[in-house]
Parts: C-alpha cells; structure tokens; sequence
C-alpha cells in the first residue's frame, strides 16, 4: 500500500505543486460506509434535479454513474486522493478558466532563451 501511494505522490503535477493528500481505508466497515455516503449523495442531487424539472437526468445520474461511483465496494482497500486548490500566476496568466491557452497561436514573441539562431 505504502508502494502504490508513493508512485502517486512522486507523479507529476502542475507547476510541481503537487497539492494532494492520500487517505489509505482498509477497513471493510468503512469502506461500506463510504459506499453508503456515495449513494446517498448521488440520490440528492438526483431529487434536487427532479426538483428543478431534470428528475430525467437524475435517474439517469443514479443508474448509469452509481455503478461506477462504487464500484470499490468490495475492494479490499480503498486509496483516497484529496486535492486542494492552487492557485497558479503562471497558469492564469496563459489559460483562461476552460484551460484553453489565451495566447493565440503563432503570435507570441520569442523570447531571448528561444529567439531564433543568428547567422553571422
């Protein structure tokens, strides 16, 4: 277990934050207990849809995602990986909130580092 949660923590991230935390659950009666707040929330948030004339997409919320959302019900352990937000100057400043870069391409200056070769 320690193995497999030191692979993620040396993982590459964003600017090398690297804002993450790992929860290891091992213990069955918890791991079912998550299972059981999984399900809980997902019907929530489907009867909030219902409630706001999407009871379609609520439905569908629960049948098609619940399966998958837990599907660690009968692991035998459970790795949890809590991120936190980071705040990037870098990354704001080249990608809007969608991730998409601002730059438009082809119209960014070189820069000294990587300005083109002089022929002398």
């Amino acid at each position: 277990m320690r193995e497999l949660i030191d692979c993620a923590r040396y993982a590459p991230s964003d600017t090398n934050s690297q804002t993450w935390q790992f929860i290891a659950v091992m213990n069955k009666e918890k791991i079912k207990a998550i299972e059981a707040m999984t399900w809980e929330q997902l019907h929530r948030i489907a009867e909030k849809a219902e409630a706001e004339g999407k009871g379609r997409e609520g439905r569908l919320l629960v049948k098609s995602f619940g399966p998958y959302a837990t599907a660690f019900s009968d692991a035998p352990a459970l790795i949890i990986c809590l991120a936190t937000p980071y705040a990037s100057k870098f990354r704001d400043k080249i990608f809007d909130r969608s991730g998409l870069c601002r730059i438009p391409y082809g119209t960014r200056k070189a820069s000294k580092a990587h300005a083109s070769p002089r022929k002398t």
